[in-house]
């Protein structure tokens, strides 16, 4: 039965870790996966090795995407949070991947009908959610395997 978790927060935790420094992401396609990210994202991408890359943008934390060959079977739960700086931004970035769905590989794209939720876009697999920092509109987008 779901409720609420008694917090077990520590001034000194067994691991004293600084940050989170990356997670990782799957890829059916190296290539088509860097044009999203580099061209869509604007992302900082380094191709460390021929099935995978390092992508950042505006933090040190990094995401490692690892080309797999299958489909990801990341659910709306699973998801990547991605920051514009306005609702103008994240309406713009909609009608954008709308627009571009079919030369980037995309799959659905929806958007939240209230301004209280955040838009979420999706590609290579995964989900990100993309939100305007002043209201959070949310719209989702997911990219096909090919």
């Amino acid at each position: 039965m779901p409720q609420i978790t008694q917090s077990r927060r520590t001034e000194k935790p067994l691991v004293p870790i600084e940050m989170i420094s990356h997670g990782t992401l799957t890829s059916l396609d190296l290539q088509k996966s860097r044009r999203f990210y580099e061209e869509v994202l604007g992302l900082e991408v380094i191709q460390v090795s021929t099935v995978s890359m390092l992508a950042r943008k505006g933090t040190d934390h990094v995401y490692v995407i690892v080309e797999t060959g299958e489909p990801s079977t990341m659910g709306m739960f699973d998801h990547n949070g991605i920051d514009v700086a306005t609702r103008e931004a994240v309406d713009e970035a909609h009608a954008v991947l709308t627009g571009n769905k079919s030369q980037y590989g995309l799959g659905r794209i929806t958007k939240a009908p209230t301004p209280s939720t955040s838009p979420t876009a999706t590609a290579t697999g995964g989900k990100s959610c993309m939100r305007g920092r002043a209201d959070t509109p949310r719209f989702t987008t997911t990219r096909r395997a090919t």
